[in-house]
């Protein structure tokens, strides 16, 4: 499944990214690294662009039409 960025209020920048990522890992630090060195690989992902945040979920909510539903996540 895939994972959702979403903005966040943050009281440094104002706003900062959020990332969304369904996982079923329980080493859920170990997958924050991960993720964050593979963003951190792309030159091609702007630093800002990067996710400063990670939320781990076993399931994204839904629209009805099955879309993510961004305006759930926080």
């Amino acid at each position: 499944e895939d994972p959702a960025v979403v903005g966040v209020p943050d009281d440094d920048l104002g706003h900062t990214v959020k990332a969304h990522v369904v996982s079923d890992r329980t080493d859920r630090e170990a997958l924050e690294a991960d993720l964050d060195a593979f963003c951190r690989d792309h030159s091609e992902l702007a630093d800002f662009k990067r996710p400063r945040q990670y939320a781990f979920h076993d399931e994204l909510p839904k629209t009805t039409v099955g879309k993510i539903d961004r305006s759930r996540l926080e």
